[in-house]
């Protein structure tokens, strides 16, 4: 099934993404001239904001469909990370993307366990999962060395950023397109 290739891609480019940022943000942040404190304090507000995203998951996603939510979730990353990239030195800048970041990610793993059962229904999401949990896995491993041996060619976090960005929006389109082959059929 198609539909199961680029959704297995979409969750697979997100979780590489996703490691492999929050492996190198600290080492990113102190690049982009905070101190190690200040990377650390702004790091920390992940956690909280992927318990607010899940919150706002359950409140406002519950009015929408979980591929919707899905599109509204993967989109967060590539914004995120645009901003980051592009903040200048504006603290509030990163205050946002750490919002978006951490609350991205919380959604993320809503959607996760909710989009199979639209897409392929109850009686296969056991199986559609678990086909799609070994790619997402190596992909997490995978993430913050590749995200390491670029930056080790490239000497600047702001370039290795953006491939992370262009890996993230591919997220995005991968699932647009399950999503869009799921309508059409």
């Amino acid at each position: 099934d198609p539909r199961f290739h680029l959704l297995a891609a979409a969750f697979t480019a997100n979780a590489f993404v996703f490691s492999a940022m929050s492996v190198h943000i600290l080492a990113m942040m102190v690049a982009k001239g905070f101190s190690a404190t200040q990377a650390a304090a702004l790091g920390a507000l992940f956690g909280p904001m992927q318990v607010l995203g899940r919150l706002s998951e359950m409140s406002v996603g519950q009015r929408l469909a979980p591929t919707n939510v899905g599109a509204i979730a993967l989109a967060l990353l590539p914004a995120s990370i645009l901003l980051f990239v592009f903040a200048g030195d504006s603290t509030w800048s990163f205050i946002i993307f750490a919002v978006l970041y951490g609350a991205g990610n919380g959604v993320m793993t809503i959607v996760r366990g909710t989009v199979p059962v639209e897409l392929y229904g109850r009686d296969h999401y056991g199986a559609v999962n678990g086909a799609m949990a070994a790619p997402v896995l190596i992909a997490k491993a995978f993430g913050p060395l590749a995200a390491a041996v670029a930056w080790t060619v490239l000497q600047d976090y702001d370039t290795v950023a953006l491939l992370l960005a262009a890996v993230a929006f591919s997220a995005l389109v991968f699932f647009g397109w399950a999503v869009k082959r799921r309508r059409t059929q």
